[in-house]
């Protein structure tokens, strides 16, 4: 688990979404940097609620001011709920106050704004189709970066309409594709082989070697930036597959197994970004 990374993604989700300044992001930073210092020492392979606890505990018993303490608790507790949305952490904090402005489920795309996004990237080069390919199979099946980078040829059996994902522990899932899917999925590989391969990995570069998480991310921010107006990260993209299918009334269990979630507890925090949804739509029309 690469906590400097994910503090990296969490930090850049927020400017994102809410647009912070940079001495309002450096301050979060810095208080992160000092609980991932305390949590990294102790090499957890995985938080639990007990970490954050100790961390405030320790703050407090150093003699921290109140207001400080208040300050990193909830930096910090945001952060624990985003490792538990990406699936770095198992067990949920307990109920916490958020402040308003520190209240970061995050926000999802609506299919037409997924769609803007595809539509931004033109061109005929073959590795535009695949980019676009891409941004479609990541939102459709609600991937990770890094199960979308981790895809093999292998991974597809297009005859049965599904995707075979290896998430976290290695552990397998099987994703139904749709028909626009399996069509372009068929087109990429016709164009793929054209480019020599060089590994089996489902998406490659110029190189015939597979992509990188990072690559894929600058793909997305531009892509993005051109349909959107602002830059997303890959974890949007599985977000907002996650709360299409709990705005469907798809079932809190099959959503669980389509996200290739260990606990139901991680699933359930699309039901509150569900009612978001249902509430910002209605405040929109009435």
């Amino acid at each position: 688990m690469d906590l400097k990374q994910l503090e990296s993604d969490f930090l850049s989700e927020i400017v994102a979404e809410k647009g912070d300044s940079k001495p309002t992001i450096e301050a979060y930073k810095t208080d992160l940097d000092q609980f991932i210092e305390r949590v990294q020492n102790e090499e957890k392979k995985e938080l639990t609620p007990t970490d954050v606890d100790d961390f405030i505990s320790a703050l407090s018993e150093a003699g921290a001011k109140e207001s400080t303490i208040r300050r990193k608790e909830v930096v910090i507790s945001c952060f624990y709920r985003y490792l538990l949305i990406q699936g770095f952490a198992t067990k949920p904090l307990k109920h916490m106050d958020f402040p308003r402005e520190m209240r970061l489920l995050p926000d999802s795309l609506s299919p037409e704004q997924i769609q803007s996004i595809i539509d931004s990237l033109q061109g005929d080069s073959p590795f535009i189709f695949r980019d676009r390919t891409m941004v479609a199979l990541t939102f459709s099946c609600g991937l990770r970066c890094s199960e979308l980078i981790g895809l093999k040829t292998d991974s597809l059996d297009l005859d049965a309409a599904f995707l075979k994902v290896h998430g976290k522990g290695d552990k397998e899932r099987i994703v139904p594709l749709s028909e626009e899917l399996i069509a372009n999925l068929k087109e990429w590989l016709e164009v793929r082989k054209k480019l020599n391969p060089r590994c089996n990995s489902l998406f490659i570069g110029r190189g015939g070697k597979g992509l990188t998480r990072q690559r894929f991310n600058e793909i997305l921010k531009v892509a993005s930036i051109h349909g959107l107006g602002r830059s997303i990260n890959p974890h949007k993209l599985r977000h907002s597959f996650a709360t299409a299918l709990m705005d469907a009334g798809a079932p809190l269990r099959e959503v669980q197994e389509l996200l290739g979630h260990e606990r139901i507890e991680t699933t359930q925090i699309y039901t509150h970004i569900s009612k978001k949804t249902a509430r910002d739509r209605y405040d929109a029309i009435v």
